[in-house]
Parts: structure tokens; C-alpha cells; sequence
């Protein structure tokens, strides 16, 4: 079996021999190490790999298009605002593809040693299909549930008239619920591209 050579150079590595006796299985067909050119590692012991490499090229694209926002998938949206998340501090873990308890972002901060829980839900609609009352009100619900300090809804549209009314409720949600439509979505990507 060949692997495609990588198209970035890998540096701070060092070839590893002497694993002749692993075996490994890939589309059903078992592999021996010996049968493999190698193994790259840096000399700390970990895998060369940069994952946040492919988040911040579309990133960077979508700095320059906007309207790519409205091509890329909705869990390539999640996963984008999960990495403008991390690049902005928090700890984040996207939550699975299916079943995720109606937040696709849990988002950890620690300020001054005082710690926040952010859960945010993703939704990537077209540019004439609001976000309505509806949605925002079963994320402020799974927010209560969860013990989350704030709530984040972003999406790729805008919000009807009350679905910010139930946002801005002073007696509630005016503190602990923000909504991110659009145009706060590619504010967040320049500020992140610019950082």
C-alpha cells in the first residue's frame, strides 16, 4: 500500500524503526509495519499534525468570500465556530454529528480563574430562512438544564423580531443568552484572521 506524499514539508521529525512486529488493518486489509516506510515523530514522542490547519484555511477563505459561509456544510460550520472559539481562548468540545442534546458547542472559559460554561448551537440556514422564537427558546431550556452561565446561538441568517424579543428579556435571558446572526459571524472571522 502507498500513502500519498504530503503536500507541506514535515520538520523537527525523525525516522523510527524497530516496530516490525505491529500489524495494522485499513480498509480490511491487514498491513505490517515493516510493509510502511516509516513512522514520523517529533522528538517529544507525539504525531506531527497540525488540525487546526484545514479550520483556519477556511478561515481565511471566508475572510475573503463571505458568501462561502453559505456553501460549507452545517457541521463545517460547527466545527468553524468551535475553532473560532478556541482560537479566542475557550475550551471547546464539539458535541457529535447527531443526538447532541440541542447544543453543538460546549465552550469552557477561565477569567481571572473564575470559570463559564458556554453552550452554543449552531445553525446554518440560507440568508432568507430566519431563526425563529421557537429554536431560541429550547436552547435557553437546555441551558437552564445544563447549568451553562451563557448560551450562543449563531447562525448563518438572522433572527426574527421575537426571537430577540425572548433573547432580550430582562428578567431572563438579557445576560445570559446572546444571538449571532450573519453579519457577527464574519465580524468574529476578521477578528479572528486578523489575530
Amino acid at each position: 500500500m502507498r500513502f500519498p506524499r504530503a503536500t507541506h514539508p514535515v520538520s523537527g521529525g525523525k525516522l523510527i524503526t524497530g516496530f516490525g512486529d505491529i500489524d495494522f488493518s485499513f480498509e480490511d486489509e491487514i498491513y505490517s509495519y515493516e510493509e510502511q516506510l516509516g513512522l514520523y515523530l517529533p522528538s517529544e514522542k507525539k504525531i506531527i499534525t497540525n488540525l487546526n490547519l484545514c479550520a483556519y484555511d477556511l478561515i481565511s477563505k471566508i475572510f475573503h468570500d463571505p458568501k462561502l459561509l453559505y456553501q460549507i456544510s452545517p457541521r463545517d460550520f460547527e466545527e468553524l465556530i468551535a475553532e473560532i472559539s478556541s482560537i479566542h481562548g475557550f475550551i471547546v468540545d464539539l458535541t457529535q454529528k447527531t443526538r447532541d442534546g440541542g447544543r453543538d458547542i460546549i465552550a469552557i472559559r477561565s477569567d481571572l480563574s473564575i470559570k463559564s460554561k458556554y453552550i452554543i448551537e449552531c445553525k446554518k440556514y440560507a440568508a432568507n430562512n430566519p431563526v425563529r422564537v421557537e429554536l431560541v427558546r429550547s436552547l435557553y431550556g437546555v441551558q437552564v438544564q445544563e447549568g451553562a452561565n451563557k448560551s450562543v446561538l449563531a447562525t448563518t441568517s438572522y433572527f426574527t423580531k421575537d426571537a430577540k424579543k425572548f433573547a432580550d428579556n430582562t428578567n431572563t435571558t438579557k445576560w445570559a443568552m446572546d444571538l449571532k446572526a450573519y453579519e457577527d459571524i464574519l465580524s468574529w472571522i476578521k477578528n479572528t484572521k486578523m489575530s
